[in-house]
């Protein structure tokens, strides 16, 4: 038992040692077979696979899953682990393992802000999700990926029919800061010079319950974001056409 021990103790300093060397794939083997000291082991495993995702080097992407994928088996309650599988699901895409890791994260941490607002997030961007509107086009030069460049507010349009002022805003628009269609909405209602309250549903407890209470008095339910509430009319998405037509409504 003694010699068991000793072993497994030597085997976490091995690992700690090769972290440090950035040997990460080595770390992967220290650790394979569970020790004494699991919160130990896992927090090492996950500093490997943050540092192998990062790294971005043939196989990396891999060997970062698989030590996550170890680091969540060894210390089921540690979140770190979940987070970043998480994370990396749902920058891929893969929806149903983004669920998966953000429902044992959150039962692993029940009060963690964090992971409450990554399961809205999931649920929100997989509802919504459209490969047009979060794959945009991407303009490469001979280094690459160029990156968008700053731009200028929009122009004031002489030509909008909103500008007659209303009591309080005719808009409001509920979404979140990532998604690319509420972006656009709030884009287009600013260069229109139409005046809007902007609702995070993410960040906002309240907007979410006022939104849903709108839509139970409307009869409607919407799954995706944005949704817009115009001059009394609830919309789905952005559709600038739709907008005008209930902005223009008596």
């Amino acid at each position: 038992m003694l010699v068991a021990l000793l072993l497994a103790a030597s085997a976490l300093s091995q690992a700690h040692a090769h972290f440090a060397q950035g040997k990460l794939d080595a770390v992967l083997i220290d650790l394979m077979q569970p020790g004494p000291k699991p919160v130990e082991e896992a927090a090492v495993l996950a500093d490997a696979a943050q540092a192998a995702k990062s790294r971005q080097a043939p196989g990396d992407e891999a060997l970062a899953l698989q030590l996550a994928q170890v680091a969540m088996r060894r210390d089921p309650s540690a979140t770190r682990p979940l987070r970043l599988l998480g994370e990396w699901s749902l920058a891929a895409r893969e929806f149903g393992q983004a669920h998966r890791y953000g429902d044992l994260w959150l039962k692993a941490a029940p009060d963690d802000e964090q992971a409450k607002r990554f399961v809205l997030k999931v649920k929100l961007l997989d509802e919504s999700w459209h490969p047009a509107l979060l794959e945009p086009p991407k303009r490469h030069g001979r280094g690459g990926l160029i990156k968008a460049r700053h731009r200028e507010p929009p122009p004031e349009d002489l030509g909008a029919p909103y500008k007659t002022p209303r009591e309080g805003p005719a808009v409001t628009v509920y979404g979140t800061s990532w998604c690319p269609a509420c972006r656009a909405a709030r884009e287009y209602l600013a260069r229109r010079h139409i005046a809007f309250n902007d609702l995070d549903l993410e960040r906002e407890p309240s907007a979410r319950q006022e939104l849903a209470e709108k839509q139970a008095r409307a009869g409607v339910h919407f799954g995706g974001v944005p949704v817009l509430d115009v001059n009394g009319t609830l919309m789905e998405g952005f559709d600038s056409r739709a907008i005008e037509d209930a902005l223009l409504k008596p």
